[in-house]
């Protein structure tokens, strides 16, 4: 039910919550591997998709472990 922009979009998304589990990786860093060109609009995106920002997953990830 997705348009094909969306859906590539959360794909990447997905991709990028598989890389901020490793903390070593900044969210710059991921945002480029993913494919977004601007790290902001990778963090406004995945705000809107996961309901948090990527640094904030980031630590709930590291504290959880």
């Amino acid at each position: 039910g997705l348009s094909p922009v969306e859906f590539i979009r959360n794909v990447r998304l997905k991709q990028g919550v598989k890389m901020l589990k490793n903390k070593s990786i900044s969210v710059s860093e991921v945002a480029y591997a993913c494919g977004f060109s601007n790290p902001k609009y990778f963090s406004t995106c995945f705000k809107d998709e996961f309901g948090v920002t990527p640094k904030e997953f980031q630590k709930t990830e590291i504290k959880s472990k």
